[in-house]
Protein backbone atom coordinates (compact mmCIF):
# COMPACT_ATOMS: atom_id res chain seq x y z
CA UNK A 1 0.00 0.00 0.00
CA UNK A 2 3.04 2.41 0.82
CA UNK A 3 4.74 1.37 -2.63
CA UNK A 4 0.97 2.40 -4.55
CA UNK A 5 0.16 4.92 -2.48
CA UNK A 6 3.74 7.00 -3.18
CA UNK A 7 2.96 6.00 -7.08
CA UNK A 8 -0.02 7.98 -7.13
CA UNK A 9 1.45 11.02 -5.65
CA UNK A 10 4.03 10.95 -8.71
CA UNK A 11 1.15 11.02 -11.09
CA UNK A 12 0.75 14.15 -13.17
CA UNK A 13 -2.61 15.52 -11.43
CA UNK A 14 -3.32 17.83 -14.45
CA UNK A 15 -6.53 19.28 -14.69
CA UNK A 16 -9.81 17.41 -15.67
CA UNK A 17 -13.77 18.47 -16.00
CA UNK A 18 -16.25 16.88 -14.25
CA UNK A 19 -19.91 16.61 -15.55
CA UNK A 20 -22.43 16.35 -12.57
CA UNK A 21 -25.79 14.45 -13.70
CA UNK A 22 -27.19 17.90 -14.14
CA UNK A 23 -25.09 19.32 -16.91
CA UNK A 24 -22.64 21.30 -14.52
CA UNK A 25 -19.22 21.09 -15.01
CA UNK A 26 -16.75 21.64 -12.79
CA UNK A 27 -12.94 21.79 -12.15
CA UNK A 28 -10.83 18.79 -10.66
CA UNK A 29 -7.30 17.44 -11.04
CA UNK A 30 -6.65 13.84 -11.78
CA UNK A 31 -5.47 11.49 -9.02
CA UNK A 32 -6.42 13.64 -6.37
CA UNK A 33 -10.07 14.97 -6.59
CA UNK A 34 -12.76 12.52 -4.91
CA UNK A 35 -15.79 11.99 -5.80
CA UNK A 36 -16.49 12.76 -2.05
CA UNK A 37 -15.14 16.02 -2.54
CA UNK A 38 -17.66 16.67 -5.48
CA UNK A 39 -20.63 15.83 -3.86
CA UNK A 40 -19.84 18.03 -0.83
CA UNK A 41 -19.49 20.52 -3.41
CA UNK A 42 -22.78 19.93 -4.21
CA UNK A 43 -24.54 19.54 -1.13
CA UNK A 44 -24.10 18.64 2.35
CA UNK A 45 -26.76 15.91 1.94
CA UNK A 46 -25.47 14.85 -0.77
CA UNK A 47 -22.12 13.95 0.49
CA UNK A 48 -24.05 12.32 3.79
CA UNK A 49 -25.96 10.17 1.77
CA UNK A 50 -24.27 8.80 -1.18
CA UNK A 51 -23.14 5.43 -0.84
CA UNK A 52 -20.97 5.09 -4.63
CA UNK A 53 -20.22 7.06 -7.48
CA UNK A 54 -20.52 6.27 -10.96
CA UNK A 55 -17.99 7.75 -13.42
CA UNK A 56 -18.52 7.28 -16.67
CA UNK A 57 -14.42 8.71 -18.39
CA UNK A 58 -14.68 10.56 -21.70
CA UNK A 59 -11.24 8.23 -22.78
CA UNK A 60 -12.49 4.83 -22.43
CA UNK A 61 -9.17 3.78 -21.82
CA UNK A 62 -9.47 5.29 -18.56
CA UNK A 63 -10.30 3.50 -15.74
CA UNK A 64 -10.60 0.14 -17.00
CA UNK A 65 -11.54 -3.15 -14.95
CA UNK A 66 -8.83 -5.48 -13.67
CA UNK A 67 -8.90 -8.92 -13.69
CA UNK A 68 -11.59 -10.74 -11.30
CA UNK A 69 -10.57 -12.42 -8.98
CA UNK A 70 -12.99 -12.23 -6.16
CA UNK A 71 -15.77 -14.04 -6.98
CA UNK A 72 -17.89 -11.09 -7.24
CA UNK A 73 -18.30 -9.12 -10.55
CA UNK A 74 -19.87 -5.77 -9.56
CA UNK A 75 -18.11 -3.02 -10.48
CA UNK A 76 -18.82 -2.90 -14.25
CA UNK A 77 -21.92 -2.60 -16.30
CA UNK A 78 -22.48 -5.01 -19.08
CA UNK A 79 -22.81 -1.86 -21.27
CA UNK A 80 -19.36 -0.04 -21.85
CA UNK A 81 -21.17 3.40 -22.15
CA UNK A 82 -22.33 3.51 -18.34
CA UNK A 83 -18.83 3.36 -17.12
CA UNK A 84 -17.49 2.46 -13.43
CA UNK A 85 -19.11 1.86 -10.05
CA UNK A 86 -16.37 3.93 -8.05
CA UNK A 87 -15.46 4.32 -4.59
CA UNK A 88 -16.43 7.94 -3.21
CA UNK A 89 -12.60 7.87 -1.48
CA UNK A 90 -10.75 6.65 -4.77
CA UNK A 91 -9.21 9.49 -6.62
CA UNK A 92 -10.62 10.17 -10.61
CA UNK A 93 -8.29 9.56 -13.32
CA UNK A 94 -9.22 11.89 -15.76
CA UNK A 95 -12.43 13.86 -17.57
CA UNK A 96 -15.60 12.20 -16.61
CA UNK A 97 -19.40 12.50 -15.62
CA UNK A 98 -19.87 11.71 -12.23
CA UNK A 99 -23.61 10.00 -10.94
CA UNK A 100 -23.89 9.42 -7.34
CA UNK A 101 -26.21 7.04 -5.67
CA UNK A 102 -28.05 6.52 -2.34
CA UNK A 103 -29.54 3.50 -0.15
CA UNK A 104 -32.40 3.99 -2.27
CA UNK A 105 -30.47 2.99 -5.53
CA UNK A 106 -30.33 -0.51 -6.51
CA UNK A 107 -26.43 -0.46 -7.28
CA UNK A 108 -25.87 1.24 -3.78
CA UNK A 109 -27.63 -1.35 -2.39
CA UNK A 110 -25.31 -3.88 -3.27
CA UNK A 111 -22.44 -2.12 -2.64
CA UNK A 112 -23.67 -1.83 1.05
CA UNK A 113 -24.37 -5.61 1.67
CA UNK A 114 -21.42 -6.26 -0.07
CA UNK A 115 -18.95 -4.10 2.20
CA UNK A 116 -21.29 -5.90 5.16
CA UNK A 117 -20.09 -9.23 3.82
CA UNK A 118 -16.32 -8.22 4.57
CA UNK A 119 -17.48 -7.39 7.96
CA UNK A 120 -19.04 -10.88 8.44
CA UNK A 121 -15.50 -12.18 6.75
CA UNK A 122 -13.66 -10.59 9.46
CA UNK A 123 -15.67 -11.50 12.01
CA UNK A 124 -15.53 -15.14 10.66
CA UNK A 125 -11.78 -14.75 10.41
CA UNK A 126 -11.33 -13.55 14.43
CA UNK A 127 -13.97 -15.16 16.15
CA UNK A 128 -14.01 -18.62 14.81
CA UNK A 129 -10.71 -19.27 12.98
CA UNK A 130 -12.44 -19.15 9.38
CA UNK A 131 -10.40 -19.27 6.01
CA UNK A 132 -12.86 -16.95 3.85
CA UNK A 133 -13.78 -18.25 0.28
CA UNK A 134 -16.29 -16.12 -1.08
CA UNK A 135 -18.99 -13.33 0.26
CA UNK A 136 -21.18 -11.64 -1.69
CA UNK A 137 -24.25 -9.96 -1.39
CA UNK A 138 -27.73 -11.88 -2.89
CA UNK A 139 -31.03 -11.63 -4.00
CA UNK A 140 -33.79 -11.94 -1.48
CA UNK A 141 -37.31 -10.37 -0.91
CA UNK A 142 -37.54 -8.52 1.67
CA UNK A 143 -33.86 -7.82 0.38
CA UNK A 144 -30.77 -6.87 2.57
CA UNK A 145 -28.62 -10.10 2.26
CA UNK A 146 -25.18 -11.23 2.45
CA UNK A 147 -23.55 -14.12 2.69
CA UNK A 148 -19.75 -15.34 3.28
CA UNK A 149 -18.69 -18.82 2.87
CA UNK A 150 -15.32 -20.32 5.27
CA UNK A 151 -13.39 -23.27 5.47
CA UNK A 152 -13.80 -24.20 9.01
CA UNK A 153 -12.06 -27.71 9.12
CA UNK A 154 -14.67 -30.87 11.27
CA UNK A 155 -16.12 -27.77 12.78
CA UNK A 156 -19.46 -25.92 12.21
CA UNK A 157 -21.49 -22.78 12.55
CA UNK A 158 -23.79 -23.14 15.22
CA UNK A 159 -26.87 -20.91 16.16
CA UNK A 160 -25.45 -19.40 19.50
CA UNK A 161 -22.35 -18.08 17.85
CA UNK A 162 -24.49 -15.64 16.12
CA UNK A 163 -24.58 -13.12 18.93
CA UNK A 164 -20.83 -13.54 19.29
CA UNK A 165 -20.42 -13.03 15.61
CA UNK A 166 -22.71 -9.89 15.99
CA UNK A 167 -20.62 -8.61 18.87
CA UNK A 168 -17.87 -8.41 16.66
CA UNK A 169 -19.45 -6.70 14.14
CA UNK A 170 -20.54 -3.92 16.66
CA UNK A 171 -17.10 -3.41 17.33
CA UNK A 172 -15.83 -3.16 13.67
CA UNK A 173 -18.64 -1.22 12.81
CA UNK A 174 -17.81 1.31 15.85
CA UNK A 175 -13.91 1.60 15.00
CA UNK A 176 -15.27 3.40 11.42
CA UNK A 177 -13.08 1.08 9.55
CA UNK A 178 -12.15 2.72 6.52
CA UNK A 179 -12.30 0.49 3.27
CA UNK A 180 -8.66 0.58 1.25
CA UNK A 181 -7.99 -0.61 -2.28
CA UNK A 182 -4.99 -1.87 -3.38
CA UNK A 183 -4.21 -3.20 -6.81
CA UNK A 184 -1.93 -6.14 -6.92
CA UNK A 185 0.06 -8.05 -9.49
CA UNK A 186 -0.97 -11.68 -10.23
CA UNK A 187 2.57 -12.68 -8.08
CA UNK A 188 1.70 -9.89 -5.61
CA UNK A 189 -1.70 -11.75 -4.98
CA UNK A 190 -0.46 -15.49 -4.69
CA UNK A 191 2.35 -13.65 -1.99
CA UNK A 192 -0.40 -12.18 0.04
CA UNK A 193 -2.72 -14.62 0.26
CA UNK A 194 0.08 -17.65 0.58
CA UNK A 195 -1.59 -18.74 3.96
CA UNK A 196 -5.16 -19.14 2.19
CA UNK A 197 -4.87 -21.43 -0.28
CA UNK A 198 -8.88 -20.95 -1.38
CA UNK A 199 -7.91 -17.74 -2.33
CA UNK A 200 -4.13 -19.04 -3.88
CA UNK A 201 -7.11 -21.25 -6.01
CA UNK A 202 -9.06 -18.56 -7.25
CA UNK A 203 -6.01 -16.10 -8.01
CA UNK A 204 -4.17 -19.27 -9.80
CA UNK A 205 -7.78 -19.81 -11.89
CA UNK A 206 -8.57 -16.21 -12.60
CA UNK A 207 -5.92 -13.94 -13.01
CA UNK A 208 -4.23 -14.12 -16.27
CA UNK A 209 -0.53 -14.26 -15.99
CA UNK A 210 0.63 -10.64 -16.37
CA UNK A 211 -2.65 -9.55 -15.03
CA UNK A 212 -3.61 -7.44 -12.41
CA UNK A 213 -6.55 -7.32 -9.57
CA UNK A 214 -7.18 -5.79 -6.21
CA UNK A 215 -8.04 -6.33 -3.02
CA UNK A 216 -9.58 -4.21 -0.16
CA UNK A 217 -8.37 -3.67 3.52
CA UNK A 218 -10.74 -2.82 6.36
CA UNK A 219 -9.13 -2.99 9.69
CA UNK A 220 -7.21 -6.50 9.99
CA UNK A 221 -9.40 -8.07 7.07
CA UNK A 222 -7.59 -8.05 3.89
CA UNK A 223 -9.78 -9.77 1.24
CA UNK A 224 -9.36 -10.00 -2.87
CA UNK A 225 -12.29 -7.61 -3.96
CA UNK A 226 -12.80 -5.39 -7.25
CA UNK A 227 -15.17 -3.50 -5.31
CA UNK A 228 -15.97 -0.89 -4.91
CA UNK A 229 -17.13 -0.22 -1.12
CA UNK A 230 -18.53 2.54 1.01
CA UNK A 231 -16.21 5.01 2.93
CA UNK A 232 -16.01 3.21 6.27
CA UNK A 233 -17.74 0.89 8.69
CA UNK A 234 -19.54 3.55 10.69
CA UNK A 235 -22.09 3.31 7.45
CA UNK A 236 -23.81 0.66 9.13
CA UNK A 237 -26.54 1.25 11.55
CA UNK A 238 -27.72 -2.43 11.21
CA UNK A 239 -26.20 -5.71 11.41
CA UNK A 240 -27.43 -9.41 12.17
CA UNK A 241 -26.87 -12.64 11.86
CA UNK A 242 -29.95 -14.75 10.43
CA UNK A 243 -28.93 -18.27 9.22
CA UNK A 244 -26.30 -20.47 8.22
CA UNK A 245 -26.36 -23.49 5.97
CA UNK A 246 -23.36 -25.62 4.32
CA UNK A 247 -21.98 -25.49 0.73
CA UNK A 248 -19.10 -27.00 -1.29
CA UNK A 249 -15.96 -25.27 -2.62
CA UNK A 250 -17.29 -23.99 -6.27
CA UNK A 251 -20.29 -25.93 -5.90
CA UNK A 252 -18.37 -29.04 -6.25
CA UNK A 253 -19.66 -31.90 -3.66
CA UNK A 254 -16.00 -33.41 -4.44
CA UNK A 255 -14.57 -30.22 -2.81
CA UNK A 256 -14.39 -29.18 0.63
CA UNK A 257 -17.07 -28.45 2.77
CA UNK A 258 -17.85 -24.81 3.76
CA UNK A 259 -19.99 -23.47 6.13
CA UNK A 260 -22.20 -20.24 4.68
CA UNK A 261 -23.39 -17.58 7.18
CA UNK A 262 -25.93 -15.14 6.39
CA UNK A 263 -26.28 -11.45 7.39
CA UNK A 264 -28.55 -8.59 6.65
CA UNK A 265 -27.47 -5.36 7.77
CA UNK A 266 -28.90 -1.27 6.77
CA UNK A 267 -28.13 2.12 6.76
CA UNK A 268 -31.22 2.88 9.73
CA UNK A 269 -32.00 1.29 12.59
CA UNK A 270 -35.34 1.75 11.31
CA UNK A 271 -34.90 -0.16 8.12
CA UNK A 272 -34.07 -3.65 9.91
CA UNK A 273 -36.94 -3.12 12.03
CA UNK A 274 -39.02 -3.12 8.70
CA UNK A 275 -37.13 -6.11 7.22
CA UNK A 276 -37.79 -7.82 10.79
CA UNK A 277 -41.52 -7.15 10.07
CA UNK A 278 -41.52 -8.27 6.47
CA UNK A 279 -39.65 -11.51 7.61
CA UNK A 280 -42.33 -12.39 10.03
CA UNK A 281 -45.41 -11.88 7.39
CA UNK A 282 -42.94 -13.95 5.35
CA UNK A 283 -43.02 -16.92 7.84
CA UNK A 284 -46.49 -16.46 9.22
CA UNK A 285 -48.17 -16.96 5.51
CA UNK A 286 -45.29 -19.34 4.77
CA UNK A 287 -47.14 -22.24 2.52
CA UNK A 288 -45.42 -24.84 4.14
CA UNK A 289 -47.17 -23.57 7.33
CA UNK A 290 -50.16 -22.55 6.26
CA UNK A 291 -50.51 -26.04 4.52
CA UNK A 292 -49.80 -27.76 7.05
CA UNK A 293 -52.18 -26.19 9.25
CA UNK A 294 -55.38 -26.61 6.89
CA UNK A 295 -54.45 -30.07 6.83
CA UNK A 296 -53.66 -30.26 2.87
CA UNK A 297 -50.20 -31.95 3.48
CA UNK A 298 -47.67 -33.69 5.60
CA UNK A 299 -44.24 -34.04 5.80
CA UNK A 300 -42.45 -37.14 6.62
CA UNK A 301 -38.97 -38.23 7.71
CA UNK A 302 -38.64 -41.59 5.08
CA UNK A 303 -39.20 -38.22 2.50
CA UNK A 304 -38.58 -35.59 4.07
CA UNK A 305 -38.37 -33.45 0.48
CA UNK A 306 -41.80 -34.66 -0.95
CA UNK A 307 -44.95 -33.30 0.68
CA UNK A 308 -47.39 -36.03 1.16
CA UNK A 309 -51.28 -34.83 0.46
CA UNK A 310 -54.24 -35.47 2.67
CA UNK A 311 -57.59 -35.45 1.25
CA UNK A 312 -58.38 -32.07 1.06
CA UNK A 313 -54.77 -31.52 -0.51
CA UNK A 314 -55.13 -34.58 -2.90
CA UNK A 315 -58.44 -32.53 -3.98
CA UNK A 316 -56.70 -29.29 -4.83
CA UNK A 317 -53.18 -31.43 -6.40
CA UNK A 318 -55.91 -32.87 -8.73
CA UNK A 319 -57.47 -29.91 -9.84
CA UNK A 320 -54.19 -27.81 -10.64
CA UNK A 321 -53.04 -30.66 -12.66
CA UNK A 322 -56.88 -30.98 -14.58
CA UNK A 323 -56.54 -27.02 -15.29
CA UNK A 324 -52.99 -27.45 -16.43
CA UNK A 325 -53.67 -30.67 -18.32
CA UNK A 326 -56.17 -29.18 -20.89
CA UNK A 327 -53.84 -25.68 -21.41
CA UNK A 328 -51.28 -28.46 -22.68
CA UNK A 329 -54.16 -30.06 -24.92
CA UNK A 330 -55.24 -27.05 -26.43
CA UNK A 331 -51.47 -26.10 -27.71
CA UNK A 332 -51.48 -29.82 -29.45
CA UNK A 333 -49.03 -31.60 -26.45
CA UNK A 334 -49.30 -35.12 -25.76
CA UNK A 335 -49.13 -36.45 -22.73
CA UNK A 336 -46.28 -38.67 -20.84
CA UNK A 337 -45.53 -40.42 -17.77
CA UNK A 338 -42.91 -40.24 -15.49
CA UNK A 339 -41.53 -42.90 -12.92
CA UNK A 340 -38.75 -40.48 -11.79
CA UNK A 341 -40.99 -37.40 -10.61
CA UNK A 342 -44.35 -36.77 -9.19
CA UNK A 343 -45.49 -34.85 -11.82
CA UNK A 344 -46.54 -35.20 -15.71
CA UNK A 345 -44.42 -34.64 -18.17
CA UNK A 346 -45.71 -33.44 -21.43
CA UNK A 347 -44.07 -33.07 -24.67
CA UNK A 348 -44.73 -31.46 -28.37
CA UNK A 349 -44.63 -33.96 -31.08
CA UNK A 350 -44.42 -31.77 -33.73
Amino acid sequence: MAVQTAEIAKKEQSPIKIKLEDGTVVDGNAWKTLPIDIAKGVSKDCAKDSIVARVIYTDPNVGKALDDASGVTDEVDEEEDQGVLWDLHRPLEGDCTIFFYTFEDSEAKMVFWHSSAHILGQCLEQEVGSQLTVGPPVELSPKGSFFYDSYMGSETISEADYKVLEKKAATVIKAKQKFERLVLTKPEALELFSDNPFKVATISSKVPDGGMTSAYRNGPLIDLCLGPHITDTSRIKAFAVKSHSSAYYGGDENNDSLQRVYGVAFPEKSAMKEYEAQMKLLLEYDHRKVGLAQELFFFHELSPGSAMFLPHGAMIYNTLCDFIREEYWKRNYTEAHSNLYPYITLYNPI
